[in-house]
Protein backbone atom coordinates (compact mmCIF):
# COMPACT_ATOMS: atom_id res chain seq x y z
CA UNK A 1 0.00 0.00 0.00
CA UNK A 2 1.29 3.48 -0.96
CA UNK A 3 1.43 6.09 1.77
CA UNK A 4 1.18 9.69 0.55
CA UNK A 5 3.33 12.27 2.26
CA UNK A 6 1.38 15.17 3.79
CA UNK A 7 4.47 17.41 3.73
CA UNK A 8 5.05 16.70 0.05
CA UNK A 9 1.41 17.31 -0.74
CA UNK A 10 1.42 20.65 1.06
CA UNK A 11 4.54 21.68 -0.83
CA UNK A 12 2.87 20.94 -4.16
CA UNK A 13 -0.32 22.68 -3.12
CA UNK A 14 1.67 25.89 -2.59
CA UNK A 15 3.66 25.46 -5.79
CA UNK A 16 4.11 28.62 -7.89
CA UNK A 17 2.62 26.92 -10.93
CA UNK A 18 -0.64 26.20 -9.12
CA UNK A 19 -1.03 29.73 -7.77
CA UNK A 20 -0.34 30.93 -11.31
CA UNK A 21 -2.95 28.62 -12.83
CA UNK A 22 -5.49 29.53 -10.14
CA UNK A 23 -5.41 33.13 -11.34
CA UNK A 24 -6.53 32.10 -14.84
CA UNK A 25 -10.16 31.88 -15.83
CA UNK A 26 -11.54 28.69 -17.37
CA UNK A 27 -11.41 30.30 -20.80
CA UNK A 28 -7.79 31.40 -20.37
CA UNK A 29 -6.75 27.95 -19.16
CA UNK A 30 -8.51 26.35 -22.11
CA UNK A 31 -6.74 28.68 -24.53
CA UNK A 32 -3.41 27.89 -22.88
CA UNK A 33 -4.06 24.18 -23.29
CA UNK A 34 -5.50 24.16 -26.84
CA UNK A 35 -3.85 27.12 -28.57
CA UNK A 36 -0.43 26.75 -27.03
CA UNK A 37 0.40 23.46 -25.29
CA UNK A 38 -1.38 21.20 -27.82
CA UNK A 39 0.34 22.94 -30.72
CA UNK A 40 3.75 23.02 -29.07
CA UNK A 41 3.88 19.51 -27.59
CA UNK A 42 2.88 16.07 -28.82
CA UNK A 43 0.29 14.03 -26.97
CA UNK A 44 2.72 11.94 -24.93
CA UNK A 45 4.93 14.73 -23.59
CA UNK A 46 5.29 15.45 -19.88
CA UNK A 47 4.01 19.05 -20.03
CA UNK A 48 0.87 18.06 -21.87
CA UNK A 49 0.04 15.17 -19.51
CA UNK A 50 0.74 17.29 -16.42
CA UNK A 51 -1.59 20.06 -17.60
CA UNK A 52 -4.24 17.46 -18.45
CA UNK A 53 -4.07 16.20 -14.87
CA UNK A 54 -4.08 19.62 -13.20
CA UNK A 55 -6.86 21.23 -15.25
CA UNK A 56 -9.41 18.81 -13.76
CA UNK A 57 -8.90 20.43 -10.36
CA UNK A 58 -8.74 24.07 -11.46
CA UNK A 59 -9.06 26.54 -9.80
CA UNK A 60 -9.15 25.22 -6.21
CA UNK A 61 -6.57 22.41 -6.62
CA UNK A 62 -7.61 20.46 -3.50
CA UNK A 63 -4.67 19.13 -1.51
CA UNK A 64 -5.91 15.53 -1.53
CA UNK A 65 -5.55 15.43 -5.32
CA UNK A 66 -2.03 16.79 -5.36
CA UNK A 67 0.20 14.17 -3.82
CA UNK A 68 3.50 13.90 -5.62
CA UNK A 69 3.06 10.13 -6.00
CA UNK A 70 -0.35 10.42 -7.67
CA UNK A 71 0.81 13.08 -10.08
CA UNK A 72 3.99 11.10 -10.86
CA UNK A 73 1.97 7.97 -11.55
CA UNK A 74 -0.29 9.84 -14.03
CA UNK A 75 2.42 11.88 -15.75
CA UNK A 76 5.31 9.41 -15.82
CA UNK A 77 3.12 6.30 -15.80
CA UNK A 78 5.20 3.16 -15.05
CA UNK A 79 8.47 4.94 -14.24
CA UNK A 80 9.81 4.59 -10.69
CA UNK A 81 8.86 7.48 -8.43
CA UNK A 82 11.34 10.37 -8.44
CA UNK A 83 10.31 13.61 -6.83
CA UNK A 84 12.81 15.58 -8.91
CA UNK A 85 10.87 14.57 -12.00
CA UNK A 86 7.76 16.21 -10.56
CA UNK A 87 9.64 19.36 -9.51
CA UNK A 88 11.14 19.74 -12.97
CA UNK A 89 7.82 19.09 -14.70
CA UNK A 90 6.09 21.79 -12.64
CA UNK A 91 8.93 24.22 -13.37
CA UNK A 92 8.87 23.52 -17.12
CA UNK A 93 5.10 23.95 -17.36
CA UNK A 94 5.33 27.24 -15.45
CA UNK A 95 7.91 28.48 -17.98
CA UNK A 96 5.56 27.58 -20.82
CA UNK A 97 2.71 29.41 -19.09
CA UNK A 98 4.84 32.56 -18.85
CA UNK A 99 5.74 32.30 -22.54
CA UNK A 100 2.06 31.87 -23.41
CA UNK A 101 1.06 34.98 -21.41
CA UNK A 102 3.80 37.07 -23.03
CA UNK A 103 2.62 35.92 -26.47
CA UNK A 104 -1.07 36.48 -25.72
CA UNK A 105 -0.80 39.86 -23.99
CA UNK A 106 2.12 41.43 -25.86
CA UNK A 107 -0.16 44.10 -27.37
CA UNK A 108 -1.10 45.23 -23.85
CA UNK A 109 2.54 46.06 -23.13
CA UNK A 110 3.85 47.74 -26.30
CA UNK A 111 6.83 49.41 -24.64
CA UNK A 112 8.17 46.18 -23.18
CA UNK A 113 7.56 44.38 -26.49
CA UNK A 114 9.46 47.09 -28.35
CA UNK A 115 12.34 46.88 -25.87
CA UNK A 116 12.65 43.16 -26.62
CA UNK A 117 12.62 43.88 -30.35
CA UNK A 118 15.28 46.55 -29.90
CA UNK A 119 17.58 44.14 -28.11
CA UNK A 120 16.96 41.42 -30.70
CA UNK A 121 17.86 43.80 -33.54
CA UNK A 122 21.09 44.60 -31.71
CA UNK A 123 21.80 40.91 -31.06
CA UNK A 124 21.44 40.07 -34.77
CA UNK A 125 23.37 43.23 -35.82
CA UNK A 126 20.41 44.62 -37.79
CA UNK A 127 21.64 48.20 -37.64
CA UNK A 128 18.97 49.78 -39.86
CA UNK A 129 16.13 47.98 -38.05
CA UNK A 130 17.67 48.97 -34.71
CA UNK A 131 17.83 52.66 -35.64
CA UNK A 132 14.26 52.71 -36.99
CA UNK A 133 12.92 50.90 -33.93
CA UNK A 134 14.71 53.30 -31.58
CA UNK A 135 13.40 56.36 -33.42
CA UNK A 136 9.86 54.95 -33.26
CA UNK A 137 10.16 54.34 -29.51
CA UNK A 138 11.44 57.85 -28.90
CA UNK A 139 8.42 59.33 -30.70
CA UNK A 140 6.04 57.18 -28.65
CA UNK A 141 7.69 58.24 -25.40
CA UNK A 142 7.37 61.91 -26.27
CA UNK A 143 3.60 61.52 -26.31
CA UNK A 144 3.37 59.32 -23.21
CA UNK A 145 1.82 60.57 -19.94
CA UNK A 146 4.27 62.45 -17.76
CA UNK A 147 4.35 60.01 -14.86
CA UNK A 148 7.37 58.49 -13.16
CA UNK A 149 7.26 55.37 -15.30
CA UNK A 150 7.49 57.46 -18.44
CA UNK A 151 10.68 59.11 -17.24
CA UNK A 152 12.09 55.87 -15.95
CA UNK A 153 11.58 54.23 -19.32
CA UNK A 154 12.97 57.21 -21.18
CA UNK A 155 16.11 57.26 -19.05
CA UNK A 156 16.55 53.52 -19.58
CA UNK A 157 16.45 53.93 -23.35
CA UNK A 158 18.82 56.88 -23.26
CA UNK A 159 21.25 55.19 -20.91
CA UNK A 160 21.38 51.82 -22.60
CA UNK A 161 21.01 52.70 -26.25
CA UNK A 162 20.67 56.27 -27.40
CA UNK A 163 24.10 57.73 -26.78
CA UNK A 164 26.01 54.57 -27.58
CA UNK A 165 24.05 51.64 -29.07
CA UNK A 166 27.06 49.34 -28.74
CA UNK A 167 27.20 50.28 -25.06
CA UNK A 168 31.02 50.32 -25.01
CA UNK A 169 31.02 46.98 -23.17
CA UNK A 170 29.08 48.48 -20.27
CA UNK A 171 27.78 45.83 -17.87
CA UNK A 172 24.40 47.21 -16.93
CA UNK A 173 23.52 44.13 -14.90
CA UNK A 174 26.35 44.83 -12.43
CA UNK A 175 24.78 46.18 -9.25
CA UNK A 176 28.01 47.58 -7.80
CA UNK A 177 27.30 51.18 -6.81
CA UNK A 178 30.65 52.48 -8.06
CA UNK A 179 30.16 50.89 -11.48
CA UNK A 180 26.61 52.19 -11.76
CA UNK A 181 27.72 55.72 -10.85
CA UNK A 182 30.53 55.58 -13.38
CA UNK A 183 28.11 54.62 -16.15
CA UNK A 184 25.67 57.32 -15.12
CA UNK A 185 28.47 59.90 -15.08
CA UNK A 186 29.44 58.88 -18.62
CA UNK A 187 25.84 59.22 -19.78
CA UNK A 188 25.43 62.71 -18.31
CA UNK A 189 28.86 63.83 -19.56
CA UNK A 190 28.03 62.84 -23.15
CA UNK A 191 24.64 64.51 -22.87
CA UNK A 192 26.24 67.78 -21.73
CA UNK A 193 28.83 67.62 -24.50
CA UNK A 194 26.24 67.01 -27.21
CA UNK A 195 24.13 69.85 -25.89
CA UNK A 196 27.06 72.27 -25.82
CA UNK A 197 28.35 71.19 -29.25
CA UNK A 198 25.00 71.93 -30.82
CA UNK A 199 24.90 75.42 -29.35
CA UNK A 200 28.44 76.21 -30.53
CA UNK A 201 27.60 74.82 -33.96
CA UNK A 202 24.51 77.04 -34.21
CA UNK A 203 26.41 80.07 -32.91
CA UNK A 204 28.63 80.09 -35.98
CA UNK A 205 25.59 80.39 -38.25
CA UNK A 206 23.02 82.25 -36.18
CA UNK A 207 25.36 84.23 -33.90
CA UNK A 208 23.34 83.12 -30.88
CA UNK A 209 24.91 83.15 -27.40
CA UNK A 210 25.99 79.85 -25.86
CA UNK A 211 24.31 79.24 -22.47
CA UNK A 212 26.30 78.10 -19.46
CA UNK A 213 26.38 74.33 -19.07
CA UNK A 214 27.04 73.16 -15.52
CA UNK A 215 30.36 71.28 -15.17
CA UNK A 216 31.01 71.51 -18.92
CA UNK A 217 34.68 72.35 -18.43
CA UNK A 218 35.19 69.28 -16.26
CA UNK A 219 33.59 66.85 -18.74
CA UNK A 220 35.30 68.40 -21.79
CA UNK A 221 38.88 68.45 -20.54
CA UNK A 222 41.37 65.83 -19.37
CA UNK A 223 39.78 63.20 -21.58
CA UNK A 224 41.78 59.98 -21.73
CA UNK A 225 41.55 56.39 -22.89
CA UNK A 226 39.58 55.48 -19.76
CA UNK A 227 36.64 57.46 -21.16
CA UNK A 228 34.32 55.89 -23.74
CA UNK A 229 35.08 56.52 -27.42
CA UNK A 230 31.84 58.44 -27.80
CA UNK A 231 32.78 60.65 -24.84
CA UNK A 232 36.20 61.32 -26.39
CA UNK A 233 34.69 62.17 -29.80
CA UNK A 234 32.19 64.70 -28.46
CA UNK A 235 34.82 66.26 -26.17
CA UNK A 236 37.08 66.74 -29.22
CA UNK A 237 34.11 68.05 -31.22
CA UNK A 238 33.50 70.72 -28.59
CA UNK A 239 37.17 71.72 -28.59
CA UNK A 240 37.14 71.91 -32.40
CA UNK A 241 34.03 74.10 -32.44
CA UNK A 242 35.56 76.40 -29.81
CA UNK A 243 39.12 76.73 -31.15
CA UNK A 244 39.17 75.58 -34.82
CA UNK A 245 42.65 74.09 -34.51
CA UNK A 246 43.91 71.68 -37.15
CA UNK A 247 45.48 69.27 -34.66
CA UNK A 248 42.09 68.87 -32.94
CA UNK A 249 40.43 68.26 -36.32
CA UNK A 250 42.96 65.55 -37.19
CA UNK A 251 42.57 63.85 -33.79
CA UNK A 252 38.77 63.88 -34.05
CA UNK A 253 38.83 62.70 -37.66
CA UNK A 254 41.03 59.73 -36.76
CA UNK A 255 38.85 58.67 -33.83
CA UNK A 256 35.60 59.01 -35.79
CA UNK A 257 36.81 57.07 -38.84
CA UNK A 258 38.32 54.31 -36.69
CA UNK A 259 35.23 53.87 -34.53
CA UNK A 260 32.28 54.89 -36.71
CA UNK A 261 31.11 51.27 -36.81
CA UNK A 262 30.40 51.55 -33.05
CA UNK A 263 28.08 54.55 -33.35
CA UNK A 264 24.41 54.92 -34.20
CA UNK A 265 23.57 56.53 -37.55
CA UNK A 266 22.54 59.70 -35.73
CA UNK A 267 25.80 60.03 -33.81
CA UNK A 268 27.76 59.24 -36.97
CA UNK A 269 25.90 61.99 -38.81
CA UNK A 270 26.53 64.56 -36.05
CA UNK A 271 30.25 63.83 -35.79
CA UNK A 272 30.87 63.74 -39.56
CA UNK A 273 28.87 66.96 -39.95
CA UNK A 274 31.16 68.70 -37.45
CA UNK A 275 34.18 67.52 -39.46
CA UNK A 276 32.63 68.63 -42.76
CA UNK A 277 31.65 71.99 -41.30
CA UNK A 278 35.21 72.55 -40.14
CA UNK A 279 36.50 72.02 -43.68
CA UNK A 280 33.85 74.42 -44.98
CA UNK A 281 34.92 76.91 -42.29
CA UNK A 282 38.55 76.68 -43.46
CA UNK A 283 37.55 77.14 -47.09
CA UNK A 284 35.40 80.15 -46.25
CA UNK A 285 38.32 81.77 -44.45
CA UNK A 286 40.71 81.26 -47.36
CA UNK A 287 42.65 78.32 -45.90
CA UNK A 288 43.87 75.37 -47.96
CA UNK A 289 41.43 72.45 -48.12
CA UNK A 290 42.38 68.88 -49.05
CA UNK A 291 39.48 67.70 -51.18
CA UNK A 292 40.59 64.05 -51.01
CA UNK A 293 40.16 64.10 -47.22
CA UNK A 294 36.78 65.73 -47.68
CA UNK A 295 35.71 62.91 -50.02
CA UNK A 296 36.90 60.32 -47.50
CA UNK A 297 34.56 61.79 -44.88
CA UNK A 298 31.65 61.69 -47.29
CA UNK A 299 32.43 58.09 -48.23
CA UNK A 300 32.48 57.00 -44.60
CA UNK A 301 29.21 58.81 -44.00
CA UNK A 302 27.65 57.06 -46.99
CA UNK A 303 28.96 53.64 -45.97
CA UNK A 304 27.50 53.95 -42.46
CA UNK A 305 24.24 55.61 -43.59
CA UNK A 306 24.97 58.78 -41.66
CA UNK A 307 23.17 60.96 -44.23
CA UNK A 308 19.84 59.15 -43.99
CA UNK A 309 17.02 60.71 -41.98
CA UNK A 310 13.88 58.58 -41.70
CA UNK A 311 15.11 56.64 -44.72
CA UNK A 312 15.59 59.78 -46.88
CA UNK A 313 19.07 60.74 -48.15
CA UNK A 314 19.97 64.39 -47.57
CA UNK A 315 19.70 66.07 -50.98
CA UNK A 316 22.29 68.80 -50.27
CA UNK A 317 24.82 66.19 -49.19
CA UNK A 318 24.01 64.14 -52.29
CA UNK A 319 24.68 67.09 -54.61
CA UNK A 320 27.88 67.99 -52.74
CA UNK A 321 29.17 64.45 -53.19
CA UNK A 322 28.37 64.46 -56.92
CA UNK A 323 30.12 67.80 -57.43
CA UNK A 324 33.19 66.75 -55.42
CA UNK A 325 33.54 63.39 -57.22
CA UNK A 326 33.35 65.12 -60.59
CA UNK A 327 36.00 67.59 -59.44
CA UNK A 328 38.29 64.73 -58.35
CA UNK A 329 37.25 62.52 -61.30
CA UNK A 330 36.24 59.63 -59.03
CA UNK A 331 33.77 58.36 -61.61
CA UNK A 332 33.40 54.60 -60.89
CA UNK A 333 32.58 55.22 -57.22
CA UNK A 334 30.26 58.10 -58.16
CA UNK A 335 28.32 55.96 -60.62
CA UNK A 336 27.78 53.30 -57.97
CA UNK A 337 26.81 55.98 -55.45
CA UNK A 338 24.17 57.51 -57.76
CA UNK A 339 22.65 54.10 -58.58
CA UNK A 340 22.46 53.05 -54.94
CA UNK A 341 21.38 56.26 -53.22
CA UNK A 342 19.36 58.32 -55.70
CA UNK A 343 16.29 56.08 -55.03
CA UNK A 344 16.55 57.24 -51.38
CA UNK A 345 16.11 60.93 -52.26
CA UNK A 346 12.80 62.73 -51.65
CA UNK A 347 10.22 61.54 -54.15
CA UNK A 348 9.35 65.01 -55.48
CA UNK A 349 12.94 65.74 -56.60
CA UNK A 350 14.35 62.25 -56.98
CA UNK A 351 14.20 61.90 -60.78
CA UNK A 352 15.47 65.41 -61.53
CA UNK A 353 18.40 65.06 -59.14
CA UNK A 354 19.29 61.64 -60.50
CA UNK A 355 19.24 62.80 -64.16
CA UNK A 356 21.31 65.90 -63.41
CA UNK A 357 23.82 63.80 -61.44
CA UNK A 358 24.19 61.29 -64.26
CA UNK A 359 24.63 64.08 -66.77
CA UNK A 360 27.43 65.56 -64.66
CA UNK A 361 28.95 62.08 -64.40
CA UNK A 362 28.93 61.41 -68.14
CA UNK A 363 30.17 64.84 -69.15
CA UNK A 364 32.63 65.15 -66.29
Amino acid sequence: MIHFSTAKTAALHNNKLLTFLSALSEAQLKEFRISYIHKRFSKDTVSRRLLHYLQKYHPEFPAEKLSAEKIHSFVFQKAAFNRDHITNAFSDLRKELKRFLIWKYQDDFPFERDMILLQLFEKFKLKKHFDQQLKSMEKELEGAPGDIWHWSKKMRIAHEFYFDPKKEQKVLENNALSNALQQLDDFHAIAKLKYACEFYNRQQVLQTPVPDVFLLTEVAQSIGSDHSILHQCFALSLQLLQHREEKIFLALRQKVLENIHLFSAENSQILITYLLNHIAYKSKNGQKVYTEKLLTLYQYGVAYEAFLVDGIFNEDIFNNIVELCCQLKVFPWLESFIDQWSPKLKADSQMDTMHISKSLLHFG
